[in-house]
């Protein structure tokens, strides 16, 4: 077992008057100290004490330690990370702490950036596409980070390439170029071939997917449920998989679309 980290003998090596800084985002804060073994026996440190009164741990218990881990010899000096997280919903901003280093007590600053994170439920969702070109799905979306964040009303994403364009993309300009090297010169289906090849693109690139819902600002730790309607682009080939994929700032949502005729 390791000994506790105030105990006699361990030393800071720091300037007394200057405070230890640590930046991070809640999912991670990061810092580091320089600490030595002042003892004449090897010490194995796994935490350090601290206090800091305006925050809060993952768990959402008052933050009083920060594991970290080093074995020192006597007079041996160790460089150590401070990477831990806290509570998400924490306001950016600047903590005041205060870190005890065996007999040492030194400030603390403990800076938080801003954290723009969303969390939605289901991330994936297939429709099969006859008809109807609407759809409705109910989503469970969650602000995770520390500010509070508007989820908007409409997002567009692009319809990707229906599965097997780009092997008959590929198989006729190889047919193109075979041609053309056999005759040794500039085919005149050259052109109309180049045409009938970017229509071919053309016709399996419908327009962009949407997804609206309501548009709300979520606090910091906030969970709604948002009935949201998915609508697809005329021109769907039949028998075809599409997928189209949102970026819903942090989170992503992939649609899976099947088409029946």
């Amino acid at each position: 077992m390791g000994r506790p980290a105030n105990i006699q003998g361990l030393k800071l090596i720091h300037d007394p008057q200057q405070p230890i800084l640590i930046y991070g985002s809640p999912g991670r804060v990061q810092g580091t100290l320089t600490i030595q073994n002042d003892s004449d026996t090897k010490l194995t440190v796994r935490s350090i004490p601290i206090q800091a009164p305006k925050l809060r741990s993952q768990t959402l218990e008052p933050l009083q330690e920060i594991r970290i881990f080093s074995r020192m010899y006597p007079s041996q000096q160790s460089r150590v990370t401070l990477d831990f997280p806290i509570d998400p919903s924490t306001p950016p901003g600047t903590y005041p702490a205060t870190v005890q280093i065996g007999d040492q007590s030194q400030p603390v600053q403990i800076r938080i950036s801003e954290s723009i994170e969303l969390e939605v439920e289901p991330d994936n969702v297939t429709v099969s596409a006859q008809d109807p070109k609407r759809f409705e799905r109910e989503f469970v979306v969650t602000n995770v980070g520390n500010v509070p964040m508007s989820v908007g009303e409409k997002w567009v994403a692009a319809l990707q390439v229906p599965e097997g364009i780009e092997s008959q993309v590929v198989q006729r300009m190889k047919a193109l170029c075979q041609k053309k090297q056999d005759e040794g010169t500039a085919s005149r289906e050259e052109g109309s071939s180049v045409q009938e090849l970017l229509c071919l693109v053309a016709s399996q690139q419908p327009g962009p997917v949407t997804l609206t819902w309501k548009n709300l600002t979520l606090a910091p730790g906030e969970t709604q449920v948002m009935k949201g309607v998915i609508e697809l682009p005329d021109g769907l080939q039949p028998h075809r998989h599409y997928f189209a994929e949102f970026e819903l700032f942090s989170a992503s949502l992939l649609v899976d679309i099947y088409t029946n005729r």
